[in-house]
């Protein structure tokens, strides 16, 4: 386990001369990334290398995250057809004596939100990731609690 994610766990801080902590990230997202999947990357990444959470390795994994949470907001709004607010995970197939199936977009939504979730437990993204990481080293230093909702307020 790296050294600061064991910091945050609260285990042994001492630092394992056999590890190289690789190199801080330089934040540029890779090349290939949609435009929704750049732009949640704009947020994350700078919060994520703050905290120590994002290296230059690490790059890949947080795009693919992103990418697949991208993914699956494409596949949700494939299943809202003319604007409902409510998803259509069945429709009619009309090659079939009409009937009911389930649509495509239901099973790619399924797959990207299982990808998204399981990377997301790599960077700590999630409530069941922040299980025992000291909760005093995962507010952003960066946060200067402008927001007004007083929880970083002493």
């Amino acid at each position: 386990m790296p050294d600061n994610v064991r910091r945050l766990r609260g285990g042994d801080t001492r630092p394992r001369p056999e590890l190289r902590r690789p190199a801080a990230s330089t934040l540029e997202p890779p090349f290939a990334l949609s435009p929704r999947a750049r732009g949640w990357w704009r947020e994350e990444a700078p919060r994520l290398a703050r905290l120590g959470l994002l290296a230059e390795p690490d790059k890949i994994g947080l795009a693919l995250a992103l990418e697949s949470a991208s993914i699956a907001v494409e596949a949700l709004m494939a299943m809202r057809p003319d604007g409902r607010k409510n998803p259509t995970v069945l429709s009619v197939d009309p090659e079939h004596g009409r009937a009911l199936r389930k649509t495509p977009a239901w099973q790619v939504f399924r797959e990207a939100s299982k990808a998204w979730r399981e990377w997301c437990s790599e960077f700590g993204m999630t409530p069941a990731a922040r299980v025992g990481l000291d909760a005093g080293q995962l507010v952003d230093p960066g946060d200067d609690d402008d927001d007004g909702d007083g929880l970083l307020d002493a």
